[in-house]
């Protein structure tokens, strides 16, 4: 199963977006992590949940939620850290899940220790790239490396 991962979400144009790309990407699943009520409100509205690409979503409450939802499948966050390889360098498995943190706060120290992290070298002067946009990197590139394409 291939799945992308959305920690903590500010905007629901975000979540939107990493939903488009995963579904043209062909990934089977897209989980909300946490701070769930906030963004629905915008979105709901726009989601019809049995039609695809919405049935691709899945919502958890919290952190352990997904890590008891997802225990056997490799983690992999992008997240600048110290143990972050190249994206360009990493070697995905199959079953994996990529997990992208919050904007602002990024990722739990208890889900960078339980994963493989993988970073954008980034050339201009900016730190990060926009979370919808580093997660469609990350999933085309999962996808392309596992398919084949």
């Amino acid at each position: 199963m291939k799945a992308v991962a959305i920690y903590k979400p500010k905007y629901w144009g975000n979540i939107y977006s990493i939903l488009r790309t995963a579904d043209g990407l062909g990934f089977d699943r897209v989980y909300v992590i946490d701070r769930i009520a906030p963004i629905m409100k915008k979105g709901i509205q726009k989601m019809e949940a049995a039609k695809a690409p919405w049935n691709k979503l899945k919502f958890l409450k919290n952190l352990d939620e997904f890590l008891a939802e997802t225990h056997k499948m490799s983690k992999v966050c992008m997240e600048l850290d110290e143990k972050a390889v190249p994206i360009g360098q990493y070697c995905w498995n199959e079953d994996s899940v990529i997990i992208l943190g919050n904007e602002n706060t990024g990722l739990p120290r208890e889900i960078l220790d339980v994963s493989d992290v993988v970073e954008l070298p980034m050339k201009g002067k900016t730190a990060c790239m926009n979370v919808a946009c580093a997660g469609s990197i990350a999933m085309y590139d999962y996808a392309t490396k596992t398919n084949g394409d």
